[in-house]
């Protein structure tokens, strides 16, 4: 008589070798981006905290309604003329050397950070003589010189 079959053989279809073989490929992405992941949880926490996520996907689901509104704020005649203000400018800034840009904004902030420091706005008139005396400071007669310049540039450029 025949004997009975003790083993058996695992027979594993094409599906669950493919589920296998992805699943493996996803936990070594996964070990390979661990830093990656660890910052993005830590953003995703800080966000959640801030309650920045609750309001995005609030946003999402009022997608459409919020885009309507926002849509009809816009095509009205006094916010379009500011739009196309806003990209002028943005390409007008673009014309900048940034290096000199830096240059002259770091010179306005001191300027301005000792205009309000002064002690006591002068309340008398400032004579042709205190402007003379004030061209001998060598601070101001690179100033003057520096907005001269910049004057002449100016009325250059507004030339046609």
């Amino acid at each position: 008589m025949a004997q009975s079959i003790r083993t058996r053989v695992a027979i594993e279809d094409e599906a669950s070798s493919v589920a296998r073989q992805t699943a493996q490929e996803m936990m070594d992405l996964l070990v390979s981006q661990r830093d990656t992941l660890k910052h993005a949880i830590a953003l995703l926490q800080v966000l959640n905290e801030r309650e920045v996520l609750q309001m995005l996907t609030a946003l999402f689901e009022q997608l459409d309604p919020v885009m309507t509104v926002i849509v009809n704020q816009v095509a009205k005649p006094e916010y379009t003329g500011g739009i196309k203000n806003v990209f002028a400018l943005a390409g007008g800034i673009g014309q900048f050397d940034s290096e000199s840009l830096s240059t002259l904004l770091r010179g306005m902030a001191r300027g301005v950070k000792e205009a309000t420091e002064a002690s006591e706005p002068s309340r008398t008139g400032m004579g042709v003589f205190d402007l003379l005396k004030a061209l001998k400071d060598p601070e101001i007669s690179s100033g003057l010189r520096i907005l001269l310049q910049f004057l002449k540039g100016f009325g250059a450029g507004m030339t046609p």
